[in-house]
């Protein structure tokens, strides 16, 4: 290991690092910054000033988060940002379940019969900790499932 990669190593040591909503932030940096960009050049061609203000609210709000996620990243206050990124996640989670659910409403106006004897003898649930869909076996007692997309294992009442 070279004298850069220790130091790192060591100034890392009991810090939180990156999660969910540490990349979430990141991307919100970078768009931000890229329509910061685009404004900042549609504004010098149309010579709007009103363009040139949002080019400039959109770099501070970019900056902003940009100084909220390294302040994650080096936080030692383990706790607060794993309750912070867990907060996140169930908003994700109830979010995407609000939208699956009106999917699965726009998508079975019309099949009428057919997809209640498709859906016949299954449950759907919820991963606990990522929010998927998963269809398991109805009726089949207490069963071991493994969320496809998370990986995350739970013992589910079919």
């Amino acid at each position: 290991m070279n004298r850069i990669s220790a130091w790192l190593y060591n100034f890392m040591q009991g810090r939180y690092g990156f999660d969910q909503l540490g990349q979430a932030l990141s991307v919100g940096v970078a768009v931000m910054w890229i329509f910061s960009i685009l404004c900042g050049v549609l504004a010098n061609m149309l010579r709007l000033v009103w363009i040139a203000w949002l080019s400039t609210a959109l770099n501070w709000i970019g900056l902003i988060l940009l100084v909220l996620m390294i302040f994650r990243v080096l936080s030692r206050n383990k706790d607060a940002r794993r309750a912070e990124n867990e907060a996140f996640l169930r908003r994700r989670r109830r979010r995407s379940e609000r939208k699956n659910a009106s999917a699965k409403d726009i998508s079975s106006k019309g099949k009428g019969k057919a997809n209640a004897k498709d859906e016949a003898g299954y449950k759907y649930l919820s991963c606990s900790f990522c929010g998927q869909q998963m269809r398991v076996p109805a009726g089949k007692g207490k069963i071991a499932v493994k969320c496809p997309s998370c990986g995350e294992k739970t013992i589910v009442q079919s």
